[in-house]
């Protein structure tokens, strides 16, 4: 789970211990995995939660060592519980102790949530806490269609007395013409096999499952569903003990046993699945789609969010919004072909060109009509075209590229790893090109920024509301129904930081891939108008609605993503306008954005900021700033002498401003 390739911004994390029978499960369900093997993992996870913005972390079963990690880490990180054993596996000193613990934690309020595997478990506490929950764990279907041998599969350990592992053998023998597959042969079954002369084979526990004629895993107290499934999904009917799995009557009948002493019926229930396997394997399909629907709806209950993903016909969708740039239009598709890898699509718009944008585009169509797919429109804005782009991507992942830019011929290379291992966004530097001879590098990671978290330093980088530098996964756009801002400039900055606030993994290559041209006439180059106050009100609404802040992290994300803007873009504007003008723009600043100014002002790091500067600057701006909340910023402005405190750049915490 660990990479130090990454950058998290998880909700959570789930720590499994590395023998858990149910690690795939929850890799699979719950997902955000981190295996705990040792105490030196302690500080792993210690270090991990404190560098990344982790919310919450959730304990599979418990081990002592997690004591430390809940004594020592932020007070503000929830601890929630998973323990997958059942009641009837109490007789086992170890796991009676591990519910003990949990039970005393939870009673000392020390739990937020606790989940249970076992539903008789789940019962008993339900009407006693408010905070227990019942999941039932779903794997990954795999549906091969293998080539069924002489086999049958063993799948539970003889190193467990609770399983019927023996009985199972004893069974297979009297039928006696097929051989076993088993995973692991003690000194004890070697004697065994060799005594009643049943025929095996011992195999990796990934080849357990496969190319069996049927399976066994007959236990009557801990019954994997993972086992289950993963056989019935492969087409192998799976003789089972008594479980929760809540199959229907037909299926009990055909692959439950009902004692897992009585050989004779175990041999009975193995005939009677390899003779009925169409039909079994019929009903199973029912089961199993009931089974994945719940096993979503309790997860999505505990976790409080929906982990399944659309399926998607392509990897990686391009899209490319144009707009009368004839003149640059072929340098930038032209890069997009060198950059192209398999499975993609480039998906250009013509947002209602009158230039000859269109012949470009129409020459590139005609030679890569399997790459390239074309819609034209009639002109509606950037944001409107961007929002068209996702409705209509066929991929994965988005990612967007300005008709006027180009991209490096490596970027979508070798992003695609990490595409391939299911990275939310995939981001890059851009490198900024004045001229030939004149360009400069943007990082995508804040190099100056004293911050030590490597996701906030990507989130407060300048550059981050640009989509132009992002490789995103399509579902964090429609997952909460965002779309990009339309009928105004900074369309991004009203939609990227959301994005960047629900992605939990991201890979950062500190490279200059993607090429920004400056040009003139071009929507950044533009004036600004009144469009900076809207798109700041609408992130500030929309922050509201999509992102689950608490105060102190709201103060810092305004802070660092508002106040460079609101200086620069916003208020600097005003000390250019003539007298008319600027009544009428201050007046929409304070009918839009007077309360975000109020908050901002007052913050706690804001007023950290001021204590950094020097007496005149800190007494213009408090002056400034007060002139501003009590609408008296026009007189202000007129009486004010210190004209060179006028125009300010505010660089967040810097030494330098």
């Amino acid at each position: 789970m660990i990479n130090e390739e990454l950058i998290y911004n998880l909700d959570y994390i789930t720590i499994v211990p590395n023998n858990s029978d149910y690690l795939e499960l929850i890799k699979y369900s719950i997902k955000n995995v981190i295996t705990f093997s040792s105490e030196s993992d302690i500080q792993k996870i210690m270090n991990f939660t404190s560098k990344n913005s982790v919310k919450e972390i959730i304990f599979v079963d418990y081990l002592t060592e997690y004591d430390e990690i809940i004594k020592n880490i932020d007070k503000n990180i929830l601890i929630n519980f998973v323990f997958t054993y059942k009641a009837s596996s109490f007789s086992d000193y170890n796991i009676i102790n591990m519910y003990n613990s949990i039970v005393s934690l939870l009673n000392n309020q020390k739990i937020n949530k606790l989940a249970f595997i076992d539903k008789a478990l789940y019962e008993k506490y339900k009407t006693i806490y408010n905070n227990i929950y019942y999941l039932k764990l779903d794997i990954e279907k795999t549906n091969k269609q293998l080539k069924q041998k002489n086999y049958i599969g063993i799948l539970n350990s003889d190193k467990d007395p609770k399983h019927s592992f023996y009985n199972e053998l004893s069974a297979v023998k009297m039928i006696g013409k097929y051989k076993v597959k088993l995973n692991n042969i003690t000194e004890e079954t070697s004697n065994f096999l060799k005594i009643f002369n049943i025929k095996n084979k011992k195999v990796s526990k990934d080849k357990l499952f496969i190319n069996n004629i049927i399976n066994l895993d007959i236990n009557f107290s801990s019954t994997s569903q993972y086992n289950f499934l993963k056989s019935m999904d492969n087409e192998t009917p799976c003789i089972i003990g008594n479980n929760d799995l809540n199959l229907p009557f037909e299926l009990k009948d055909d692959l439950m046993v009902k004692s897992d002493d009585n050989i004779t019926e175990i041999k009975e229930k193995i005939e009677n699945a390899i003779k009925n396997k169409d039909e079994i394997l019929k009903l199973y399909k029912g089961f199993r789609e009931n089974y994945s629907k719940e096993s979503r709806k309790l997860v999505k209950e505990f976790l409080g969010k929906d982990l399944i993903e659309e399926n998607n016909d392509l990897l990686l969708s391009v899209i490319m919004p144009v707009y009368n740039v004839e003149n640059y239009l072929e340098a930038s598709l032209k890069s997009l072909i060198d950059a192209k890898i398999d499975n993609m699509e480039i998906l250009i718009i013509n947002d209602g060109s009158k230039d000859k944008s269109e012949e470009i585009i129409e020459k590139y169509l005609k030679k890569y009509p399997n790459l390239i797919r074309y819609i034209k429109q009639e002109n509606h804005g950037i944001g409107y075209t961007r929002n068209i782009g996702i409705n209509n991507a066929r991929g994965k992942y988005i990612s967007f590229i300005d008709s006027d830019d180009i991209i490096d011929k490596n970027y979508y290379k070798e992003s695609l790893s990490y595409l391939n291992d299911d990275i939310d966004v995939v981001l890059c530097n851009w490198l900024t090109i004045y001229s030939k001879e004149n360009t400069s590098e943007t990082y995508a990671s804040d190099r100056i920024l004293k911050i030590n978290n490597n996701y906030k330093k990507i989130l407060y980088s300048t550059i981050m509301a640009s989509p132009c530098n992002k490789i995103v996964k399509k579902s964090l756009y429609n997952n909460i129904d965002l779309k990009f801002v339309e009928g105004h400039k900074y369309e991004d900055l009203g939609t990227i930081p959301i994005i960047m606030l629900n992605a939990s993994k991201i890979k950062y290559i500190d490279k200059p891939y993607y090429h920004y041209i400056i040009r003139k006439g071009s929507i950044m180059r533009t004036s600004i108008g009144f469009d900076m106050i809207d798109i700041i009100k609408i992130l500030d609404e929309r922050i509201e609605k999509y992102v689950n802040f608490s105060k102190e992290d709201l103060e810092e994300f305004r802070y660092y993503t508002y106040l460079f803007r609101i200086e620069e873009s916003i208020i600097n504007e005003i000390y250019k306008m003539d007298i008319n003008e600027r009544s009428q723009y201050i007046d929409y600043m304070y009918q839009n954005i007077l309360e975000i100014l109020n908050k901002l002002f007052n913050s706690k790091i804001y007023k950290e900021f001021l204590n950094k500067l020097d007496d005149k600057r800190k007494d213009f701006l408090l002056k400034r700033n007060k002139a501003i909340i009590d609408r008296e910023f026009s007189e202000f402005i007129d009486n004010n002498e210190m004209i060179e405190f006028k125009a300010i750049r505010i660089l967040y915490d810097r030494d330098n401003w």
